[in-house]
């Protein structure tokens, strides 16, 4: 989907990436020229030729030099697409919040809605900063191993032994790694929803002096956080030094091998150092692809949460009758009224009439409905049973853009400016 939305600037850091791969790939042409031209013959005729020397200066300096141009179109290609992905994302979401009805946001906390619009979203296209790399790495790879046979088939095959051992280092890593990640992803969306009902409910908190259970519900949740992140750090660290000595090892073995087969007169100096120099260029692939598939999980889960929200249904239906209009305001009438949230009651058989000119003011106990009932009244929901009337039409009847019936008594628009303020 990244790469459909964003396929010129995809394109870019694809090109940057293979750029780079190509130029890593050329130094070790050059370095082993280089030995086989300049260093041995420099050791073999105890001077070296001007004219060479500053042939290799050439060949290292442009390669250095086109190779920082790939860098830097790879890394500002990827880093382009990713965050432009993540606003898109991140509007995305806001929109289909300001869509679903209220009863649907009602059943999820604002916390959770926070952590699906930041960190979820970012989790999600963490994959898409290394995605580019990850395909230069790959024609790096093949690249450097054709060389490698093609410099010394001997050769290449003992260093290609490493990738069986780095292989299996990697699934071993994403089989520790990923439940860790998965877990700590979710945990960052519950710490979030607990911060966040602490900050929405201070004046609850400070009333009924529940500071301290609040500090300690959040503290666990936190605590919790930090042992699933420090396990999963535990995991990257151990991993990480083997991956990186992996590729060393094989170098060791290729340059023992290869001092025996040049005393032999089989092979060449220059081929040697070609093959070493490649073996330490062909880790580097792996670990990238290692570095992409260790932020997969992360980012499955970023995904999945994004995406329940994104595919959220609940749209609340309206008719396409006008709001009644007078200039005394309109007759109230709730029949029957009943609401639950999660199969909990908390109205039943809720009845009155509010006359035009009527002031009604409804009381009762904490969590005994009222602001349910407002809710139903200003329809940011519907009544489970029973229907809610004005002048006879139930609300759910009414057009969605249709001007309320008291709109002359509160604000009223420039062409009703003689028109007399209602009751409420």
């Amino acid at each position: 989907m990244a790469v459909r939305r964003e396929p010129w600037v995809f394109i870019l850091s694809t090109v940057g990436s293979v750029l780079f791969a190509v130029l890593t790939v050329a130094d070790a042409w050059v370095l082993g020229w280089s030995t086989d031209h300049v260093v041995i013959p420099a050791f073999e005729d105890g001077e070296i030729g001007t004219a060479m020397l500053w042939a290799v200066v050439a060949l290292f300096v442009g390669v250095a030099l086109l190779r920082a141009v790939g860098i830097v179109a790879r890394r500002l290609g990827a880093g382009i697409m990713q965050y432009r992905m993540q606003a898109h994302t991140r509007r995305e979401v806001t929109r289909k919040y300001l869509e679903l009805p209220m009863e649907w946001h009602q059943r999820h906390p604002t916390g959770q809605l926070l952590s699906n619009a930041s960190s979820d979203v970012e989790a999600a296209w963490a994959p898409i900063a290394p995605f580019p790399m990850a395909l230069g790495t790959v024609v790096m790879m093949v690249i450097a191993v054709v060389q490698m046979l093609a410099a010394d088939l001997v050769l290449a095959l003992v260093g290609l032994l490493v990738f069986p051992a780095v292989l299996v280092a990697n699934v071993v890593y994403q089989r520790l790694a990923s439940p860790l990640m998965t877990r700590a992803q979710r945990l960052r969306a519950e710490v979030a929803e607990v911060a966040h009902e602490s900050f929405d409910g201070a004046m609850v908190v400070k009333t009924l002096g529940r500071e301290g259970e609040e500090t300690a519900r959040f503290a666990a949740k936190v605590q919790e956080l930090r042992e699933v992140n420090t396990r999963a750090g535990r995991v990257r660290a151990a991993f990480d030094p083997v991956l990186a000595a992996l590729p060393n090892l094989g170098v060791l073995v290729v340059l023992a091998v290869g001092v025996a087969r040049v005393e032999s007169g089989v092979t060449v100096a220059g081929d040697v150092v070609t093959v070493a120099y490649l073996l330490t260029i062909v880790s580097f692939p792996i670990r990238a692809i290692g570095w992409l598939l260790g932020e997969f999980p992360r980012s499955v889960v970023g995904y999945d949460r994004t995406r329940a929200v994104l595919d959220a249904t609940g749209t609340m239906p309206h008719g396409d009758l006008p709001a009644p209009v007078s200039a005394h305001g309109a007759r109230l009438s709730v029949d029957g009224v009943a609401y639950a949230y999660d199969e909990a009651p908390v109205l039943r058989g809720v009845d009155f009439e509010a006359a035009p000119g009527r002031t009604v003011a409804i009381v009762g106990a904490t969590a005994s409905g009222k602001s349910t009932l407002t809710q139903l009244l200003t329809r940011l929901v519907d009544p489970d049973e029973g229907a809610i009337r004005l002048d006879g039409i139930d609300l759910r009847d009414l057009a969605p853009a249709s001007s309320p019936a008291w709109w002359p008594s509160c604000r009223r628009p420039p062409s009703s400016s003689t028109t007399p303020c209602g009751a409420t």
